[in-house]
């Protein structure tokens, strides 16, 4: 396969110093979740309808897997257990020990593989593949770190793993949702003009709906890269399984520029570009003018009509009291010649 590809595993360990520590392992490859694990279920499930496969080639792979999650959770238990007692801190408090590893491939066939450890919510230490030890990220690992690193077993456990097993999941995995990981949607790009914090003349580009999740989007001006950017969202998901992202800048409105979006993506064989300049701007104004118009000319109808009814109104009175005073005329002729 070509391109970019990563593959993860994120373990977390939650104890609240009163009940079993609740062990969750959730497998991630290039942002699509494929495997899922609970203590409290005590199964290591697929995520992807694709990933049942893996049985058909590794029979047994899933009761495996649950076999060695289940002793991962002893194992973290125990170096939660050490953690707590290194740094002084209370075993019946809350804490979190959280653990990532796995491996990466570039497109240029680089390959390299990670593992990091963070306590309670801070960077805790990591594994160096290439010199094969184990580095602190604060002082207070500096002990725990020069026992693994002791440890040459675990060292050249995590070593084979990082440079090899994790690889050969990576490959297992993708091959089997092939489809899933290939597939290329497009974004829909719009630029609105609002306001944003305190700035009261802002353009927003919103593009949404694409996959995968790389992309490139810029603001130009008159052709040119517009670094100054109010606020960029960042890389965000969709309810499904595609990624939107945002990004604003500030405009003055009385300036000629012409501003105009601009993305990259997987899916597009070219640049997909929306515009947005002085044109839409006075189009925007011209709405409300036109309207304008509108309900000044419908008022002089609606004037005119009323004042032309209300002469017709007068005219019929006028030649109704004409003909009642004929007849009167009339009656008193017939009178007079009887």
């Amino acid at each position: 396969f070509s391109g970019t590809h990563i593959y993860r595993i994120t373990k977390t360990l939650i104890s609240d110093g009163i009940e079993t520590p609740h062990y969750i392992a959730v497998g991630i490859l290039d942002d699509v979740q494929v495997t899922y694990y609970d203590s409290h279920l005590q199964q290591y499930i697929p995520k992807q309808k694709f990933m049942l496969d893996t049985e058909a080639g590794d029979r047994g792979f899933w009761t495996q897997a649950s076999k060695k999650c289940t002793l991962r959770k002893q194992i973290y238990t125990e170096q939660l257990k050490m953690l707590i007692k290194r740094s002084n801190r209370t075993a019946s408090g809350d804490h979190i020990l959280q653990v990532q590893n796995g491996c990466e491939i570039d497109d240029q066939g680089n390959k390299r593989g990670f593992q990091s450890y963070a306590f309670d919510g801070v960077d805790f230490m990591s594994f160096d593949q290439k010199n094969n030890k184990w580095l602190a990220a604060v002082p207070e690992a500096m002990l725990t770190a020069q026992s693994l690193n002791l440890n040459k077993e675990f060292s050249s456990d995590r070593q084979d793993y990082l440079s090899y097993r994790c690889f050969n999941l990576l490959e297992k995995h993708y091959s089997l949702g092939k489809e899933t990981f290939e597939k290329k949607v497009p974004p829909k790009v719009s630029v609105h003009r609002g306001k944003y914090a305190d700035k009261a003349h802002t353009l927003s580009c919103v593009v949404t709906g694409f996959y995968p999740r790389a992309i490139d989007v810029m603001w130009l001006q008159d052709g040119n890269i517009v670094h100054a950017e109010l606020q960029s969202t960042g890389i965000l998901p969709n309810h499904d399984e595609t990624y939107q992202i945002r990004k604003i800048i500030e405009i003055d409105p009385s300036s000629s520029y012409n501003y105009s979006c601009q993305v990259e993506h997987a899916s597009l064989k070219e640049a997909l570009t929306v515009q947005w300049g002085p044109k839409d701007q006075r189009f925007k104004i011209l709405i409300p003018v036109c309207s304008t118009v509108v309900v000044v000319v419908l008022i002089v109808t609606v004037a005119g009509l009323l004042r032309w009814k209300k002469r017709r109104s007068a005219g019929s009175g006028g030649a109704q009291l004409s003909v009642q005073a004929s007849q009167r005329r009339g009656s008193r002729y017939h009178a007079s010649a009887g």
